[in-house]
């Protein structure tokens, strides 16, 4: 009984400790996902990696690539684990057009990117727009909590991925998701959707800064 007072008691303390670093730094959440993405979006780019797993028909997709937002180019590797008959495809994307090869041969599939449309814009505007965010300081930055009911950016990326993966569903009921910012730069969102109480899909999402 003592023992479970006494963690009860140091938990309680430092929950205490960790809001008072948070009013001693000036944060909020928001302010924290809106300066990340500052930060990003004034860099020469990054180098991504997207691991999104569903549980329907167990389909995940590994995607890796590059954002030049120096050049506007994007190149990106996407590899579709269906069972035993994985696909590969290659796309390269600038201004103008976006082309992709899926075996050999390089063929025009539509025009060209913006970055309000990369996944990680999307996952921070997701994370800026969810009406439940917890801040957390790390050693080296900050943690955010965050999670809601989906609404159009939930549902808009949700069903992005769904084209990504090759498969159709409904869009999920809600979303939780953490986001990690080191050194005022975005590393890593991870980021769970759930349809009723059952996760359906999740995306790690995980980058860092291009040297070019």
């Amino acid at each position: 009984m003592k023992a479970s007072r006494l963690l009860a008691a140091l938990a309680a303390l430092l929950a205490v400790v960790l809001v008072v670093a948070v009013l001693q730094t000036g944060e909020s959440p928001e302010k924290v996902i809106v300066d990340a993405r500052n930060r990003l979006l004034g860099s020469k780019g990054w180098v991504f990696e997207e691991r999104v797993n569903f549980t329907k028909g167990w389909v995940r997709v590994l995607v890796s690539g590059t954002v030049d937002l120096g050049s506007h180019t994007l190149n990106t590797t996407v590899v579709v684990l269906r069972g035993s008959q994985p696909s590969l495809s290659v796309i390269y994307s600038n201004r103008s057009v976006t082309l992709v090869n899926l075996g050999g041969g390089w063929a025009r599939a539509g025009e060209g990117w913006r970055v309000n449309d990369t996944v990680i814009y999307r996952l921070l505007e997701l994370a800026r727009a969810s009406p439940e965010k917890h801040l957390k300081p790390s050693a080296k930055g900050f943690t955010v909590f965050f999670g809601g009911g989906c609404t159009d950016t939930c549902t808009g990326l949700y069903q992005y991925l769904l084209r990504l993966a090759g498969l159709e569903g409904s869009n999920p009921t809600s979303y939780k998701g953490v986001l990690t910012v080191e050194e005022g730069y975005p590393r890593a969102v991870y980021v769970e959707f759930y349809e009723g109480g059952e996760a359906t899909c999740s995306l790690l999402y995980s980058l860092r800064p291009l040297n070019v």
